[in-house]
């Protein structure tokens, strides 16, 4: 099995995922596909968690600039048949993580916890659209990577980390898209 990672100016473009869709095609053996959120979604991300915590209503923009950014690459990537489907499960993570910045921008906070959620979005989706993209097997790298916190930093379990991945992968497919810089703790809340 071959692990191969592309970071986010590599998945943002058709151009550059065609060239990831040719390289994982040539492999010769099972191939990991894990992914950056979409280039320059992160920065977005965190400058509309800002924002939107802060209580400017500009992070309304910010947000509408991630949502067309990921619009544009998808009806550009894929044919009308396949667009609805993957465009109706990513529009529904953008309208999770809109609901997420209009409660940050009522209450003016923003948590920890909130802000690895949020940031958690770029590879959620990115992974998701390039695992339809590549006709592969998605899998949610929340469900196989956990944390524990010690002295308020999110560590690797390795030992339930090392068993969730072998049950994962237990019957490999050819490919597997997974999101990088994700993963959950062992109470589900997600980490970066």
């Amino acid at each position: 099995m071959k692990v191969m990672k592309f970071g986010g100016t590599s998945v943002g473009s058709v151009n550059s995922l065609l060239n990831i869709k040719q390289i994982v095609d040539s492999s010769q053996e099972p191939v990991v596909v894990v992914v950056s959120a979409v280039g320059g979604v992160t920065d977005l991300l965190i400058k509309t968690t800002r924002l939107a915590a802060a209580g400017d209503p500009s992070y309304l923009t910010s947000f509408q600039q991630i949502k067309d950014l990921h619009e544009q690459l998808l009806s550009n990537l894929f044919s009308d048949e396949l667009l609805n489907a993957v465009q109706f499960e990513v529009d529904r993570m953008l309208d999770e993580l809109n609901n997420i910045f209009k409660g940050l921008s009522l209450i003016q906070d923003c948590s920890r916890k909130t802000s690895d959620a949020v940031v958690a979005y770029g590879e959620r989706i990115s992974s998701y659209f390039i695992a339809k993209f590549l006709d592969a097997r998605h899998l949610d790298a929340r469900d196989l990577i956990k944390t524990v916190e010690q002295h308020g930093k999110h560590i690797v379990d390795f030992k339930l980390t090392t068993n969730l991945v072998k049950r994962a992968f237990a019957e490999t497919p050819d490919v597997v898209v997974m999101g990088g810089f994700i993963a959950s703790s062992v109470q589900n809340n997600e980490t970066t």
